[in-house]
């Protein structure tokens, strides 16, 4: 059945052909274990990167989302600021005419009063010329 060759007085023992299959389909075996445990482990590897991956997605996602919010916002406060400046003007532009306004008014009750002192005076000179001819 076997024969048995000491090296060294260790013995070597030929199997035939009837262990060495056996042997062949145990390390077949622990190879198909080894090979199932792998691809077990690839799939479980492949669904964290999955899982990953749509993580990463979602996150990308909410960062344009951000993003596009942020510039939203930026856009916003770049108008309110137009505005509150343009408010800003406006006033002062309605503070200017209603000053300008205010300042004809005062013109014009200072010209009708020159005028009337003028009138007055114009009266005082012609009354005064009457007197000086009565008077002469």
């Amino acid at each position: 059945m076997s024969e048995q060759i000491l090296f060294d007085n260790f013995p070597l023992t030929f199997l035939n052909k009837d262990a060495s299959e056996d042997y062949e389909d145990k390390n077949e075996k622990t190879y198909r274990e080894k090979i199932k445990n792998i691809i077990e482990d690839l799939k479980s590897l492949r669904i964290e990167i999955n899982e990953k991956y749509s993580i990463r997605s979602m996150l990308e996602e909410k960062l344009t989302l951000l993003q596009k919010e942020e510039q939203t916002k930026e856009n916003n406060m770049k108008y309110i600021m137009n505005f509150s400046e343009h408010n800003i003007y406006e006033r002062e532009v309605l503070n200017y005419q209603k000053n300008i306004a205010h300042l004809k008014k005062q013109i014009q009750t200072s010209n009708s009063k020159i005028k009337l002192l003028l009138e007055k005076e114009f009266k005082v000179r012609k009354q005064l010329q009457i007197n000086y001819m009565n008077f002469i």
